[in-house]
């Protein structure tokens, strides 16, 4: 059985820190969605993920990511940085 993936999150000074603890897949993608959606919104610019933990991740998530990243620039700016990613990922 695969253990549960959490999705942490939270912030340092202006940056947004999200951490993938787990498979990032399509069954907690809008999860994470949700949370990077709304801190932009609240005008955070400047998001981390941290995939140390994520030994792999599928398509949906992977789009999440990039759909997550073109909004942010669409909506005046900012960086999406993806930090610790393995070769799965």
């Amino acid at each position: 059985m695969t253990p549960p993936t959490h999705i942490l999150v939270g912030t340092i000074g202006r940056v947004f820190w999200m951490r993938v603890d787990g498979r990032g897949t399509f069954q907690n993608s809008l999860q994470a969605k949700k949370a990077l959606q709304r801190v932009v919104s609240q005008g955070m610019r400047n998001l981390v993920v941290d995939l140390e933990r994520c030994p792999m991740m599928d398509s949906t998530f992977l789009g999440m990511l990039t759909g997550a990243a073109l909004n942010l620039r669409e909506s005046g700016g900012g960086s999406l940085s993806v930090v610790n990613a393995n070769q799965r990922n």
